[in-house]
């Protein structure tokens, strides 16, 4: 384990999934033209579906959803270094073309067809805690394993599973090449029998008191009960750090100082996610918070963006 100023990383291993929703702003746009606010309405319970279907999916798979930014997932399947990864990477590959057969029955919604694109990587990952007191601190999943998941995702097919050079080797079923990228391949269906054996379903209940704050702990017990959301004025900015091939943990001083600057113009730093489009920061104005209220006022996310 590796730590700093609060930051802390640990040497892992194992296989992610990155599944990246197309269709979604299409259809944002299709039922706020034809339907106004109650297109709205309609969108959450389409989204609620959508992400639905893709949770279940990983739970029958054993995965772990690592995050949920904007329309992409990201999850993953721990494993200890130095084990075979044939068990996990085959895992993912299930969870991938689950996901797809998922999507591909939930059919078309306003004429706009949601799909995904999803990528499988595997080798040398790192869990990192990043950020900053009193209140922004954030799990985040890089990795050697994950240093290609930008040019992959870009190159990902309409329903198809592309592995990364590193999945690819402990992939055991069939493929095809694939598209532009050395290593990378295509997969369209699991070898029989599967190369794992099941793994136990742990029950949500069990383990939510200890993990989830009390209120989420509590819809446990409710799993059919519907997601809740609200519209809400707000300025939102995103921060992009750059990290090329240096390791996860040393963004931790412009993560802090990141949320920092939010904090001092009365923002909310949120999230900080990696994804294909590299390490995010992402903060909000007219978000309740701890303290005072935050408000929407887009000068404040200027102010806060140009801090030096």
């Amino acid at each position: 384990m590796t730590e700093g100023s609060g930051a802390r990383a640990v040497a892992a291993q194992g296989a992610v999934l990155f599944v990246d929703i197309s269709g979604f702003s299409t259809l944002t746009q299709e039922l706020a033209t034809r339907s106004g606010a109650a297109g709205i309405d309609r969108l959450a319970r389409v989204i609620d579906d959508r992400f639905g279907r893709m949770a279940r999916c990983v739970e029958a798979w054993s995965g772990e959803v690592v995050l949920f930014a904007g329309d992409a997932m990201c999850v993953w399947w721990p494993a200890r270094v130095g084990d075979d990864l044939a068990g996990v990477v085959a895992r993912a590959v299930g969870c991938s073309l689950g996901i797809h057969e998922r999507l591909a029955n939930a059919g078309v919604t306003e004429g706009v067809d949601v799909h995904v694109r999803q990528v499988v990587l595997a080798g040398a990952l790192e869990p990192v805690r990043l950020g900053g007191p009193p209140h922004a601190w954030w799990p985040v999943l890089g990795g050697p394993a994950l240093h290609d998941l930008g040019a992959l995702a870009a190159l990902a097919p309409r329903r198809r599973t592309l592995l990364s050079a590193g999945a690819a080797a402990w992939w055991i079923g069939s493929v095809e090449t694939g598209p532009g990228f050395a290593g990378s391949r295509l997969v369209s269906e699991l070898p029989e029998p599967p190369p794992f054996a099941p793994l136990p379903v742990v029950p949500v209940a069990l383990v939510a008191r200890d993990w989830l704050e009390p209120h989420l702990a509590a819809r446990t017990r409710f799993p059919d009960a519907p997601s809740h959301a609200e519209l809400r004025a707000l300025s939102v900015i995103f921060v992009r750090i750059e990290l090329g091939s240096a390791p996860l943990l040393t963004a931790q001083p412009a993560v802090a100082a990141v949320a920092a600057a939010v904090e001092e113009h009365r923002g909310s730093t949120f999230q900080a996610v990696l994804d294909d489009k590299g390490l995010v920061i992402v903060a909000a104005f007219g978000l309740p918070g701890p303290g005072v209220f935050r408000p929407a006022d887009p000068a404040f996310a200027a102010l806060a963006a140009h801090a030096p």
